[in-house]
């Protein structure tokens, strides 16, 4: 491939005009559309993470879950406390942000989602966004359900009492809850950041890229 595009043989190479970063860019971008293959090794890796999140009564999810941990039936993977043995499973994780930063996570009844860890409301998870707080938490892996209860009341489990400091990130975040739908009795669902004619929300061309890519994704997914 390389000879081809060069115009160089096995006998004798050219002067390299075109880059790989450009021959491998979308058409609409200006490139030859030629896959890059660490771009689709990683989407190869990411497409388990977005196949974690639709598959909840797999066979293989519920392997993955009996031996690296992680409650039934949440949307996506948390990380796994094992020492050993976990390599595989390790590295795939490492590809979960190319899912969580092109998709989001519609809450309906609030069981499959996790309150501090899963990006749900706001820009950013809640354990980012207000960190003084989240160490507080005696269930950092709390789905939604058991922290917003019946009647959109809010127990947080905080191991000690909040100072004062904390206290105005509590306030912070009791007010972005505030703007949070009430919960309902669907399951809820991890979907993408583009519509139903796959057209992407984004300007810019970082966006448009990173929409690409997710679009590989899906691609490996759903032949």
């Amino acid at each position: 491939m390389r000879n081809f595009l060069w115009g160089s043989s096995t006998r004798k190479r050219k002067i390299c005009w075109v880059g790989w970063n450009k021959i491998c860019k979308p058409k609409w971008s200006g490139g030859l559309g030629i896959r890059n293959l660490l771009k689709t090794n990683s989407a190869l890796l990411s497409k388990w993470v977005w196949r974690y999140g639709k598959e909840n009564d797999s066979l293989w999810r519920r392997v993955i879950e009996a031996k690296y941990g992680g409650a039934r039936g949440n949307i996506l993977p948390t990380e796994t406390n094992i020492p050993y043995g976990t390599g595989l499973w390790r590295h795939i994780l490492k590809h979960k942000k190319n899912i969580t930063n092109n998709s989001t996570i519609r809450v309906n009844n609030g069981d499959a989602t996790l309150f501090w860890i899963d990006k749900w409301i706001g820009e950013a998870p809640l354990k980012e966004s207000f960190p003084k707080i989240f160490k507080l938490s005696r269930c950092k892996k709390a789905p939604i359900t058991e922290v917003i209860t019946d009647g959109n009341g809010l127990d947080f489990r905080f191991s000690r009492v909040v100072n004062n400091e904390e206290r105005r990130e509590l306030i912070d975040l009791v007010q972005l809850l505030e703007q949070a739908n009430p919960l309902g009795e669907e399951e809820d669902e991890l979907s993408c950041k583009f519509d139903s004619e796959m057209r992407s929300p984004w300007k810019s061309k970082e966006d448009l890229v990173s929409y690409s890519f997710f679009c590989m994704v899906v691609s490996l997914v759903d032949p």
